[in-house]
């Protein structure tokens, strides 16, 4: 709604300076004889002028246009004004505004008192469209991140995110087909006591799990391996650990990625959750 109104506010502004630029007065119309006859009327120190103009079609169609963006205008105002009450009125349909508004005696009742209708069915429709709002605000959110190495980003998702590796590219495709149930950022700076942490992907859950995802590709290069083995040594320091919240895939010795192996984690730990 908020990207509508600015789409309205833009056009409402270029509307009005193209209208500027028109002539003063407007276009009138009369017939006689069978013929139509348009009439320049405007008014000059007070003074109301008509003037012949039929012989004179850029100002027929200049004054013409003033009409049409005069009533445009006009449109648009309106539709402003009512998505601005429409914001001041509106409360999202969500478990959460319900029970915001819910008498304080309330409260402490259990959710499926609320939740469940009088056959016992649980309403999870609800209470899933506010976890997946949830998820599309984390998504959307400013995070910290960093610009090293930004010319290594190669690889573009369908998304436009830019990642590294061709392997990054599948998991973040694979990862796509699953954001009704979670919602990824790239590169997040994490701070660790005084150290800095960046795993390739932070993953939130619907349920608000969130679960950090480290993909190694070049295994086979000493040092990059020796990086990595330190850099789950500070995982663990901060209590994140494999299979529990932290996931840990590699390429094969030819450099490839299973995709099949990467869907089945993410069925298996992140959907289900």
């Amino acid at each position: 709604m908020e990207n509508y109104k600015k789409r309205l506010m833009n056009q409402l502004i270029a509307a009005r300076e193209e209208l500027n630029k028109l002539p003063a007065g407007k276009l009138l119309c009369e017939e006689k004889n069978g013929r139509k006859l348009y009439i320049h009327a405007y008014y000059d120190d007070e003074k109301y002028i008509r003037k012949w103009i039929t012989k004179k079609p850029e100002l027929i169609k200049r004054l013409a246009r003033k009409q049409y963006l005069l009533l445009l205008i006009d449109i648009m105002e309106r539709n402003i004004a009512c998505v601005e009450q429409y914001q001041q009125s509106h409360v999202e349909i969500s478990a959460h505004s319900v029970m915001e508004n819910m008498p304080i005696q309330y409260k402490d009742l259990p959710d499926e008192y609320f939740f469940c209708n009088s056959l016992g069915v649980y309403d999870a429709g609800m209470i899933k469209e506010e976890e997946m709002r949830a998820l599309r605000l984390w998504a959307e959110a400013d995070y910290e991140r960093i610009d090293y190495m930004e010319w290594e980003k190669k690889h573009r998702t369908t998304r436009g995110l830019k990642v590294r590796s061709k392997s990054e590219l599948t998991i973040a495709q694979l990862l796509y087909q699953y954001d009704d149930y979670l919602a990824l950022r790239y590169e997040e700076v994490m701070h660790i006591g005084e150290k800095t942490l960046i795993p390739d992907f932070v993953i939130m859950t619907r349920s608000g799990k969130k679960y950090y995802w480290e993909h190694a590709g070049l295994i086979s290069n000493p040092n990059y391996l020796k990086r990595h083995m330190e850099k789950l040594e500070l995982y663990a320091s901060a209590g994140i650990t494999m299979w529990n919240n932290l996931i840990v895939t590699y390429d094969d010795e030819d450099g490839n990625l299973d995709a099949g192996i990467i869907e089945s984690i993410i069925k298996t730990l992140l959907v289900k959750d």
